[in-house]
């Protein structure tokens, strides 16, 4: 009984993160449609490459991924990331990480300062012997701007208990380097 109660409270749980993902994405868009169609300037598009360190199930693992941001607005974007998770003595895993993120700006393109938090879900696909989960997150960091180049960091939490029962959560600590390029 205690099993099917977890089970029907994680699923209703991923429900309500995957309602809620789709809801932010959706305000974003709906909130942003007006202003870009009067200033078709706001819409852009970055990439970055980020790094990042973790453990999971007792084997620490190194992560690189390539970002393709789509700024809606200086206050949302939604973010794509290819990434490559490579772990000490068992098969790599690979996926795509989906996410929106909610930006505070302080100062500009120049000199200055971004914030950064939002909700994800994380694809992810593995032929070796420990799981790979595709699992909702949730993500926040900072980035400084100097010129062309911006350097940050952050931190992920992957919950994947709340798609596979007694699965670790997964918090990585991020390293961000993004360039002055655009599309």
């Amino acid at each position: 009984m205690i099993k099917f109660l977890m089970t029907k409270t994680n699923g209703a749980f991923r429900d309500l993160v995957s309602i809620l993902f789709s809801a932010c994405l959706v305000l974003g868009m709906v909130l942003t449609s007006s202003k870009a169609q009067a200033e078709s300037d706001d819409f852009r598009m970055t990439f970055d490459v980020s790094g990042s360190i973790g453990k999971t199930y007792d084997r620490s693992y190194q992560e690189i991924s390539l970002g393709v941001n789509a700024y809606f607005t200086d206050w949302f974007a939604w973010r794509n990331s290819g990434f490559a998770r490579f772990i000490e003595g068992v098969d790599n895993v690979y996926g795509l990480d989906t996410s929106a993120r909610f930006i505070l700006n302080l100062g500009d393109s120049t000199l200055g300062f971004t914030a950064f938090v939002g909700p994800g879900y994380r694809f992810a696909t593995s032929s070796g012997a420990l799981p790979a989960d595709s699992a909702p997150f949730a993500e926040g960091g900072v980035v400084a701007k100097l010129g062309g180049l911006s350097i940050g960091g952050g931190v992920k939490t992957v919950f994947n208990s709340l798609v596979r029962s007694g699965a670790p959560e997964d918090t990585q600590y991020f390293l961000i380097l993004a360039g002055g390029g655009s599309l």
